[in-house]
Parts: structure tokens; C-alpha cells; sequence
């Protein structure tokens, strides 16, 4: 580098890291004894230029890394409208995300294997899954208000819940309970010992029934949709393990239930699922009663957590091939 000063060639007799962010700081002096200093930081490539490596096998993913696709999945992880945010504040923290893995991309290994270099000429890196994860739990936990704390705990359900964050995931309320007791201490947490019994599932057969019609709130009426319903129930059931067929089941669940009635109410609908989950999934039956029952504080969720421990229902199973 030539002095800024005369132009002269310079040496570098000193450099130095940076403590709090990757830059490094070089005292420079050229030959005619001018003395600078300067400031050298990595200018990572865009984020679209890189994969995103999954926790549970340490494979890549077949997509590049795209924010449209990640903001889309935040919105759906936190039930867009029907959630604790709005989507206006759903937008504002995954933007917030985006600035801190962008800010801290450089303090994650983010190679690729040799072999995944030859295989994948795409792609300039890698980041794990687990660092864009945890920059949401960030945001959402920098959010003082209670639908901030809600909106956390339905993200992390679902993330930590999933099957492709880490190699096990949550299975039941009682891990749902550990994170509350550790996020927030100030909350009675008695130990329960009371094991979960176990009972005869409830067996079902496809529902050949359908209603025509679905009344929403202000009178509103729509045609019912199948695809759109199991669609609504699998949003509970993100991340989970076989989602598609837990959500078809307890579809089906739930049109045996209302077996006859030609016109339906939106809340039917909403109950019914919420009584399926309930019978096969504890994380999903968490997220979804927290949107539907309007859960809006941490120690109301807990009793709802504990419930499902104590007073398990009656499990579902399947008689057909779920399509």
C-alpha cells in the first residue's frame, strides 16, 4: 500500500485483531518515515451465494440460502395474523435477524467439506441453521412487550421442536416446561410426578364427509376447502416429525366429528383441531392452543403445559394410509 502522504512504498511493522469484531488494525510506515494506520475487515459475498447446513445430519440443504424464503417461514412459524404480532412486527424482527447474520457471519465456520466444494459450485459457504435461528430467539427476545415473550415461545416450539434443528428435538410439554423454567425462573414450576399413563389410542377410518360450507366471524361464508384446512393444521405441526400425516389425521378427526353438519363455523373447525393435536402432537397442541385459546402470558401457557402431563387425552392412531 503506497503512503497516502508522498506515495511512497510502506511496511507494515504492527498489526492487531480486533477484540469485539473481525477487523484487523495495521500501523503502516513508509520509507520516508510517515506514519498511518489502517483498518482491514472481510467483505462477505452475498448471503444468496450461500447454503444453510442443517444441525440434525450436517448435510446442506438443496436451496440456496434466500431471505424471501426465511421471511416467509418466520411468518408461518408465527401464524402471520392469527399470531401474538402483527405482520408489520414480524417483518421489523426478521429484518432485525438479517442485520445481526449479516454483522456476525464472520465469526462462524462456514466451509465447505472438500467434498462439498467439487459437488456444489454454487455455493461460497455454508451457514448453520442453528446461527439463523438463533438470531430470530434474539430479536423476538430483545422485544419487551407480552407478544414479543408469546411470539418467542412459539418460535422456539417450533425450531427446537423440529426435527431438523438438532439431532433429537423436543417430544413432549415436559421440554416445553425445562425452557420456560429456564428462560423465566420467576415462574412457579412445582415438580410434577405424576407419569403419564398410557391409554387405548383411538383408531379412525377416512372420512368420506365434508361440509360445504364454513361460516366466518362477521357472518362471512366460504366454501370449505380440504387442502386449505390440513394446510392451516400442519402450520401447527412445522418442524415436526411425519407433520403431513399428523395433520391429515387429526383432519380427519375432526370431520368425524362434525359428521352432518353442512355448514360449519371457522371456530368448530379451530376447537377440532385443537382437540386432535391435543390426542398427537404435545409441541403442536402447544402452538396452536396458544393462538386459538388467545394465550397472551407465560403463566397461563405453563398451566396449559402441565395439563398435558397431567391429564393426558385419549391418543389417536391410524386405521388407513394417511395420501
Amino acid at each position: 500500500m503506497p503512503c497516502p502522504t508522498c506515495g511512497a512504498p510502506t511496511r507494515v511493522p504492527e498489526s492487531r485483531a480486533g477484540r469485539a469484531e473481525p477487523i484487523v488494525r495495521r500501523r503502516r510506515v513508509c520509507s520516508n518515515n510517515h506514519e498511518f494506520r489502517t483498518v482491514e475487515s472481510v467483505v462477505r459475498p452475498d448471503l444468496s451465494m450461500y447454503g444453510v447446513r442443517r444441525a440434525s445430519d450436517d448435510a446442506i440443504a438443496l436451496e440456496l440460502f434466500s431471505e424471501e424464503r426465511f421471511r416467509d417461514d418466520v411468518h408461518e412459524i408465527l401464524f402471520r395474523q392469527k399470531g401474538p404480532l402483527p405482520e408489520a412486527s414480524i417483518d421489523a424482527a426478521v429484518d432485525r435477524a438479517m442485520r445481526i447474520i449479516r454483522s456476525e457471519l464472520t465469526f462462524h465456520d462456514l466451509r465447505l467439506k472438500p467434498q462439498e466444494y467439487r459437488a456444489r459450485a454454487d455455493l461460497v459457504g455454508a451457514i448453520p441453521d442453528a446461527v439463523i435461528a438463533q438470531a430470530v430467539e434474539r430479536v423476538l427476545r430483545q422485544g419487551r412487550s407480552r407478544p414479543h415473550r408469546m411470539a418467542e415461545l412459539l418460535y422456539v416450539m417450533a425450531v427446537r421442536g423440529g426435527i431438523n434443528h438438532n439431532r433429537e428435538g423436543w417430544d413432549g410439554a415436559d421440554n416445553v416446561l425445562n425452557w420456560i423454567k429456564q428462560r423465566y425462573p420467576h415462574v412457579d414450576m412445582p415438580e410434577l410426578v405424576i407419569p403419564k399413563p398410557t391409554r387405548e389410542p383411538i383408531r379412525l377410518n377416512r372420512a368420506n364427509f365434508r361440509p360445504s360450507t364454513v361460516l366466518k366471524r362477521g357472518n362471512q361464508t366460504v366454501p370449505f376447502s380440504m387442502p386449505q384446512f390440513r394446510k392451516s393444521v400442519q402450520a401447527a405441526l412445522y418442524g415436526r416429525n411425519r407433520a403431513a400425516a399428523k395433520a391429515t389425521l387429526v383432519v380427519h378427526y375432526v370431520l368425524q366429528e362434525i359428521e352432518g353438519q353442512r355448514i360449519v363455523h371457522s371456530s368448530q373447525l379451530a376447537a377440532g383441531a385443537l382437540a386432535g393435536l391435543r390426542r398427537i402432537d404435545d409441541i403442536a397442541y402447544l402452538r396452536w392452543a396458544m393462538v386459538v385459546k388467545d394465550i397472551s402470558s407465560i403463566r397461563t401457557f405453563t398451566e396449559e403445559a402441565k395439563d398435558l402431563i397431567v391429564e393426558p387425552s385419549r391418543p389417536l392412531a391410524l386405521k388407513f394410509k394417511p395420501r
